[in-house]
């Protein structure tokens, strides 16, 4: 999962730890073709043992930038699953345990609000299917960096904030290892509570009223607090 120290997961990674704030620019309305670093190196593997072929139809006065009469391809390599920045963000949030600061900025100059990776042709050609998704990618990362820079995650993970409760086993998840499955650090709180909907939640936020200096844990399965007020639950209704 390693990556460049200058872009975006390792920036907002190193900020939030150190509660610092991070720019987000055209006030997070961006998307992004975010790639695993495996996606890419599969594709380029792919790649580099089919020798490419000249191009028959390739006409000088309209070229195809991608291809040649000689032989010669370029292949744009993504997820083809564009990310919203915010969602991105508070993926990183849920694995650090950490809420970001946010600077929220104006668009920079010669910037794009949105990225999405062309795979047609190298799907056509090698039959390409990335494999990992930016949740997948961005735990395996936080993992690499809080294991190779000796960080200890605090052990607040989970107090009171929706974006960044975890729960332990992804339902979604293939999975059956539980060390495979473990999604967030083992943490120590003053109060730990099972099931974040509506009564959890609100006993979590009186909790904090009353001890406030006091850290509160909610193990939830669902991705996010609350869900359980959207129209599933167990047949009692709480409005409020």
């Amino acid at each position: 999962p390693w990556g460049r120290p200058d872009m975006a997961l390792f920036l907002f990674t190193k900020a939030i730890l150190a509660s610092e704030p991070i720019d987000v620019y055209n006030h997070g309305d961006m998307v992004r073709d975010f790639t695993y670093i495996d996606d890419i190196v599969k594709g380029v593997t792919l790649i580099v043992v089919k020798s490419p072929k000249p191009d028959p139809e390739w006409d000088g006065d309209h070229p195809d930038p991608a291809s040649s009469s000689a032989p010669y391809r370029i292949y744009n390599i993504g997820s083809n699953a564009p990310v919203k920045l915010m969602a991105y963000i508070r993926e990183i949030e849920k694995n650090l345990g950490m809420q970001a600061k946010l600077n929220l900025m104006p668009m920079q100059d010669g910037d794009v609000r949105k990225s999405h990776a062309d795979l047609a042709d190298l799907i056509k050609d090698f039959d390409y299917t990335p494999q990992w998704s930016v949740k997948e990618g961005v735990k395996n990362f936080i993992q690499w960096y809080t294991d190779y820079y000796k960080v200890n995650l605090p052990t607040h993970w989970a107090e009171i904030n929706p974006a960044i409760i975890s729960s332990f086993r992804d339902p979604t998840s293939t999975n059956t290892s539980p060390h495979q499955a473990r999604q967030a650090p083992m943490t120590k709180a003053d109060f730990l509570l099972i099931g974040g909907g509506i009564i959890g939640i609100s006993i979590a936020r009186e909790l904090k009223k009353r001890y406030p200096d006091s850290s509160v844990c909610i193990l939830e399965k669902e991705p996010e607090c609350g869900l359980h007020a959207s129209g599933r639950n167990s047949g009692v209704l709480h409005a409020g």
